[in-house]
C-alpha cells in the first residue's frame, strides 16, 4: 500500500509514477521489472521512490488491486441485476470486460496476466483482495443458491471464480475471443453444478 507522503502528492505525479510503473509491468513480468527504469519513466530520484512504496512488490500489488476494485464495483452491479446469482454475475463480469477490450487499461491488465501467467493465481488474489474490497460483493450473493458447508467456502468460491475469470479473460486477448467466452461458461457451468455424481445417481437411483 502507498504511504502518505504519496496521497499527498499532486495528482499528477501520482498519476505519472503509476502510469510509469504500468508501462514496466505490461513490457516485463514481475521478476524482469526493473525498479530504475520505472523511475526514469516517473523522473523521480531512487529515493523518492522508497518514500512512497516500500518496494516492487508493494508497488506491484497496489495496481493489481486498482483493477480487481473495479471489477469487484462490477460485481455488485451485476449481483444487484441478477437478484445476488453469483455464477451470472460473472458471465456479466467476463462479458463487461470483453465489451471493453479495446480499453488501455483492460489491454494493460490483460498483458500484465499473461507475462505473469506462471504465477500462483490463489495467493496472488489472497494478498491483494483485502477483506473491505470484497465485503460489498460478498453481501450481496445469494447464499441460498449455493451449497455452503463451511463459513470460508464462499470467499473460497470467490477466489477460484476471479482465478478463473482472470484467465480466461488472459486468453481471449490471444486466441478467439468467442471460443474462449465458450469455454468459460462451461468452466462455470461444471464449478455451478458441481463435479461429484449425487449420491442417487451415483448408486443407480
Amino acid at each position: 500500500m502507498p504511504s502518505a507522503t504519496f496521497f499527498h502528492l499532486p495528482q499528477a505525479k501520482q498519476e505519472k509514477l503509476l502510469l510509469a510503473a504500468r508501462a514496466e509491468f505490461t513490457q516485463a513480468a514481475y521478476d524482469a521489472a526493473s525498479i530504475n527504469r520505472i523511475i526514469r519513466r516517473a523522473g523521480i530520484p531512487r529515493g523518492s521512490f522508497y518514500m512512497y512504496f516500500r518496494d516492487k512488490e508493494d508497488l506491484f500489488r497496489y495496481l493489481l488491486e486498482q483493477d480487481l476494485r473495479l471489477a469487484a464495483r462490477v460485481l455488485e452491479d451485476n449481483l444487484e441485476r441478477e437478484g445476488g446469482d453469483l455464477f451470472a454475475a460473472f458471465r456479466a463480469l467476463f462479458d463487461h470486460v470483453a465489451s471493453r477490450w479495446e480499453e488501455p487499461r483492460v489491454q494493460e491488465l490483460a498483458a500484465v496476466l499473461r507475462l505473469n501467467a506462471g504465477s500462483q493465481q490463489g495467493p496472488l488474489l489472497r494478498s491483494i483482495s483485502p477483506p473491505e474490497l470484497m465485503e460489498p460483493v460478498l453481501a450481496r450473493i445469494d447464499r441460498s443458491r449455493l451449497s455452503l458447508r463451511r463459513k470460508e467456502d464462499l470467499e473460497e468460491m470467490l477466489e477460484i471464480l476471479l482465478g478463473v475469470t482472470l484467465a480466461s479473460l488472459c486468453a481471449a486477448a490471444c486466441r478467439d475471443p468467442e471460443q474462449v467466452r465458450e469455454h468459460y461458461l462451461a468452466k462455470l457451468d461444471i464449478l455451478s453444478r458441481g463435479m461429484s455424481a449425487r449420491q442417487e445417481i451415483a448408486k443407480g437411483v
